[in-house]
């Protein structure tokens, strides 16, 4: 169960500034905070964030689970728990290691029994910005945003095209098959 902790949002703050500093993603936030519309909050008004980034031990294999988040990326993966891009792509079994997915989980050496990862100042920092009351701060995606977003859509898209058709082909041959029998 994820761990959270109250932010107040400051003047100057939009949902995706505040996803990146705490480590998660504005759907994420507009989510666990029931936002209606992510283009829109108030400064002053708290929000519930994440207190810090999810990784686990293994009991035997001599590695820990580490979930990857939005904004990652291997080298930094790599840089935070002291190994090597080239171990993270054997470990993993990375074909491209430049296209990892946020949620997808990484095996990180380390040991059976090591410490688990104390949060990195990208998942504990705050920036203070004084407001006047009743300001609304707007938000609005990055180009990169959206063309990330869009990205994964397609692929998930593609995905379950993929799994219709094998169905779709399954149904034909066992139709196929029926009336074969059928006819004799």
């Amino acid at each position: 169960m994820a761990e959270y902790k109250e932010y107040t949002i400051q003047k100057g703050d939009n949902l995706t500034k505040i996803a990146k500093e705490f480590n998660t993603t504005v759907d994420e936030l507009v989510k666990i905070n029931g936002i209606k519309d992510k283009n829109v909050i108030n400064a002053g008004a708290t929000l519930k964030v994440p207190v810090a980034v999810p990784v686990t031990t293994t009991g035997a294999g001599g590695y820990k689970t580490y979930t990857i988040v939005k904004g990652d990326n291997l080298t930094k993966i790599a840089k935070e728990f002291g190994t090597t891009v080239d171990e993270l792509v054997k470990l993993n079994n990375i074909k491209d290691p430049n296209l990892i997915y946020a949620g997808a989980e990484l095996k990180i050496p380390g040991g059976a029994g090591a410490a688990t990862a104390a949060p990195t100042a990208a998942t504990t920092s705050t920036t203070t910005t004084t407001v006047k009351n009743g300001e609304t701060v707007v938000s609005t995606q990055t180009a990169e945003e959206k063309k990330a977003a869009i990205e994964e859509a397609k692929k998930q898209f593609q995905e379950k095209l993929a799994e219709k058709e094998k169905e779709d082909n399954s149904l034909k041959s066992k139709l196929s098959n029926l009336f074969k029998k059928k006819d004799k």
